[in-house]
Formats: C-alpha cells, sequence, structure tokens
C-alpha cells in the first residue's frame, strides 16, 4: 500500500492536530526494527524499488532508472513521516538487519496523513505488515502533537465536517487488494466507502485519533 494521488475536486480548510514533527523515533516491536532511513540503506533500498510487482501493488511502478529511484529515496527520506523496517532477529526467511521495506505517513498541507507501507514481495503474507503497521500506529499516536491548518478535499471527509474536524490518518486501498485492507482494518481502521481517485476505486479507510 502506498501514497494515492487524486484529481481535482472541491477543497475546504479545515482546522485540526498533527505531529509537531516528520521525524518518526525508532522503534521495536517483536521480530522487526524501524528506524529512520540513512545514506547507507540506500543499496538496498534500491534493489526493493526495482521488484515489479512490489511497486506495482505500491502504486508507482519499478524504478529501473537509477536517478528517479534516488529522487524517490531522497522524497521519502525529507518529505515523509517513515522509517526503514529491518528484521530484529534470525527468521527461517531472514537475516537479522535485513531490509525488508519502508512505511510511515505521507503528509502534505493539502491531504490528511496518509498510512502508506512497501514490503518486498518474499515478506509479503508472514504478518509483518500488520506487525510493523500496529507499532508504527503506538509511536505515532504518542508523537507531541500540534494545531494545524490544512486544505483538502471534500471527498475525504464527512458531508458534515468544516472548520474545526478530528484528527485522523487515512488508507486509500484499491478495491481489489483485499490483503492491505485486511491490514489495516486490524490496526483498527474503518471503512468509509468508495472515492475515486485518478479515476480508479478506492476503499478509503480511517482512523481516528484516540486522544
Amino acid at each position: 500500500m502506498s501514497a494515492s494521488t487524486s484529481t481535482p475536486n472541491l477543497a475546504v480548510a479545515i482546522t485540526t492536530t498533527g505531529p509537531a514533527s516528520r521525524h518518526v523515533p525508532q522503534f521495536k516491536t517483536e521480530r522487526l526494527l524501524c528506524r529512520p532511513l540513512v545514506e547507507e540503506d540506500w543499496p538496498e533500498y534500491h534493489k526493493m524499488l526495482q521488484e515489479e510487482q512490489t511497486m506495482i501493488n505500491a502504486g508507482v511502478g519499478p524504478m529501473l532508472f537509477p536517478r528517479a529511484a534516488r529522487a524517490y529515496f531522497n522524497d521519502q527520506r525529507q518529505d515523509w513521516a517513515s522509517v526503514g523496517i529491518f528484521a530484529r532477529k534470525w527468521d527461517d526467511d531472514v537475516a537479522e538487519g535485513e531490509f525488508i521495506g519502508t512505511g510511515g505517513v505521507y503528509w502534505s498541507k493539502d491531504r490528511l496523513p496518509e498510512v502508506c507501507y512497501v514490503l518486498k514481495q518474499k515478506f509479503w503474507g508472514k504478518g509483518r505488515a500488520t506487525e510493523f503497521l500496529n507499532g508504527f500506529l503506538e509511536v505515532w499516536w504518542n508523537m507531541p502533537h500540534i494545531t494545524i491548518d490544512m486544505c483538502v478535499e471534500t471527498k475525504f471527509l464527512d458531508a458534515e465536517e468544516r472548520g474545526v474536524v478530528p484528527e485522523r490518518l487515512t488508507a486509500p486501498i484499491k478495491v481489489d487488494r483485499d490483503d492491505s485492507q485486511n491490514v489495516v482494518k486490524k490496526a483498527g481502521f474503518s471503512d468509509r466507502g468508495e472515492v475515486t481517485i485518478y479515476d480508479e476505486k478506492y476503499i478509503l479507510f480511517r482512523l481516528f485519533s484516540p486522544k
């Protein structure tokens, strides 16, 4: 699952809350070490970007040209609230410290924070996406939060929502991606219904702040 882009739509000004910083601190789960990406992670990150099915599922397609791949890596490090995901201990299919993928939140002034994650294909179906997301959410909600003014498209809000609105995370997922839908459902996200993004149908999931 990855950040989506949207066609023009009626936008409204809102006030909500969100983390004061995009820096997500290092955290651990039972099998995962999650920390900010550093320059030394580039070679393994680049390999992931070249995996065809992995990047198709991420919504961007494989990045075979180094310049485009490098720009994507730099953008994620600088502009996203995200971390690299690494194996915390040796397992049947992974070595300790091995790069597994990335995850976090895509966030801009005109977009509600959107949960995203990309795992290398060999790690699909092993519960690591769910494990990552549950660990990430615990960290996210406990980061210092501030008031934020935004202008967002009305299709991502309820009909009556205007002005001050509750903080939330969103997760637009293509209607045929049952695997990713199940991951966010397990993490407590609710189904708000279908939205159209770039002429494709998505299910919009959302999770309101527990605070």
